[in-house]
């Protein structure tokens, strides 16, 4: 996903066909630079859960 180690939880049992994820970067703060290495991801999860 990006530089740093990082942990991706998913949640299952959302309604209407939801999903959620929540990334988790180890090392760094609430808030952190997004890298070129962490697009793609953040593109493709984006792309894959359009808004309905």
């Amino acid at each position: 996903m990006c530089d740093e180690p990082s942990v991706v939880s998913a949640f299952a049992g959302c309604t209407h066909g939801t999903s959620v994820q929540l990334w988790t970067v180890q090392g760094v703060g609430h808030v952190f630079a997004f890298t070129d290495a962490l697009v793609p991801d953040a593109v493709g999860f984006l792309l894959a859960h359009p808004q309905r």
